[in-house]
């Protein structure tokens, strides 16, 4: 039993940790609004909590220009269908993880997804299929009746944590809380209307950040470094001299596996005690029997039968 419990403690351990780094890979900073480090890197980087807040996208361009900077990709996120988040973003991100399509087309228009392999199994959706997604990032919330998302594609399965996300562009992100804003106010409706219909058919960023003249958010950016030396410099630059926040993904899992580590540790030492207790009991369990045959085994000396015979 004790044997067993440290061998899945160690398996689980291993696969957890190749798990995270394998979704972490190319991720050397992530960038969102100030709070919690750790939750900042497990709702943008593994889509496991509820993120920080959002960042303003004129200071999110800003990083664009830094000579530490070797890509950014943004991502928005509010929403969901049956559970599963709806993560607004561009192509780079697919490209991040190197995933490719096992049918259809990657987004080009507003309300277009692509969905992971898990979702299109655990849902049933298919390329055409419309739905309509929920405000929030948990089960329960209510719904955005302006308007549906349509699949064009569907992911190969790849292991990684996009199986388990639908993506869209951030544009798709941003009209659907306009539409719902705008369902408050007739007025604001009934003038907004026309423009809004025509940046349905216009095409979206496919790369880099979307073209607006609005006062816009984003929930966080995901950095790849342009040298070594921006490991040091960059999150000090973005912590002291913004309003956002830096955490780097590599720093804060090791931090997670130090506490998980502690937790393995506490039950691979049960384990251990559960192997001590059991070896005890098969000693004492042995003693006890040939305590009771003690008698029987003298007799059979008498009559002349040897050690190594009594043994076997």
């Amino acid at each position: 039993m004790g044997l067993a419990i440290i061998t899945v403690l160690l398996l689980i351990q291993d696969q957890i940790e190749k798990k995270m780094t394998q979704d972490a890979a190319g991720i050397d900073l992530v960038v969102g609004a100030k709070g919690s480090p750790l939750q900042l890197i497990l709702s943008s980087v593994y889509h496991i909590d509820f993120p920080t807040g959002n960042i303003p996208l004129e200071e999110a361009k800003k990083l664009t220009r830094n000579r530490l900077v070797k890509s950014i990709i943004p991502l928005a996120l509010g929403d969901n269908y049956q559970g599963h988040r709806i993560i607004g973003t561009n192509h780079d991100y697919i490209k991040l993880y190197k995933s490719e399509l096992s049918g259809g087309n990657l987004w080009k228009y507003p309300f277009e997804v692509v969905i992971g392999a898990e979702i299109a199994q655990k849902t049933g959706l298919k390329i055409g299929d419309k739905f309509e997604g929920s405000h929030g990032i948990s089960v329960g919330s209510h719904g955005h009746e302006e308007h549906d998302f349509q699949v064009v594609g569907i992911l190969k399965s790849s292991g990684n944590v996009l199986d388990r996300l639908i993506l869209t562009s951030i544009e798709s992100v941003w009209y659907t809380h306009d539409e719902a804003v705008a369902e408050d106010s007739e007025e604001h409706e009934t003038e907004s209307h026309q423009p809004k219909v025509d940046l349905f058919h216009a095409e979206v960023a496919l790369s880099g950040f979307p073209e607006t003249d609005s006062s816009r958010e984003l929930t966080s950016l995901l950095i790849g470094y342009r040298n070594p030396m921006a490991a040091i410099q960059l999150p000090r630059q973005i912590n002291s001299g913004t309003s956002m926040q830096a955490a780097s993904p590599s720093f804060e899992m090791l931090r997670l596996f130090e506490l998980l580590g502690l937790g393995v540790s506490l039950l691979q030492g049960l384990a251990i005690v559960l192997i001590g207790i059991s070896g005890l009991g098969i000693f004492i369990a042995l003693y006890n029997s040939l305590k009771e045959r003690k008698y029987d085994l003298a007799i059979l000396r008498t009559i002349g039968a040897s050690r190594v015979q009594l043994l076997f």
